[in-house]
């Protein structure tokens, strides 16, 4: 789905006039943020509505299940969310069949993940 496609879908499920008007087509253009949007691989960002952040899981071979990295972006994507003063709703969903199967489990062993973890579990 296009950003364009994104937007116009958002906005018709909060308004009902737009609702009314399946051909509407709605441009939202990227806003001027006051701190560098972060960036990364697993995850898709996109603005449907001013204020609105949507951040999109983009791992559909794997249902979205989220990694050691994904884990990071995810962390990178809510602190800047938090500091961004031009945002003020983070919303998250997945591509594909699948919002999350979880946790990547192929990853690796879970005392390399965190040196904070009091006890080590299997994977992470």
């Amino acid at each position: 789905m296009s950003h364009t496609n994104e937007a116009a879908t958002y906005l018709r499920s909060i308004n009902p006039i737009i609702s009314h008007r399946p051909n509407l087509q709605v441009t939202m253009s990227k806003p001027n943020f006051e701190l560098p949007e972060p960036s990364g691989k697993y995850c898709v960002l996109s603005y449907p509505a001013p204020g609105v952040l949507l951040v999109r899981l983009n791992r559909p071979k794997d249902l979205n299940c989220i990694n050691q990295d994904g884990h990071a972006e995810l962390d990178k994507i809510w602190s800047w969310l938090d500091a961004e003063p031009t945002l003020n709703v983070g919303i998250i969903t997945g591509t594909g069949r699948a919002f999350c199967a979880g946790a990547d489990l192929k990853g690796k062993p879970m005392a390399q993940c965190s040196s904070e973890s009091a006890q080590p579990q299997s994977t992470c």
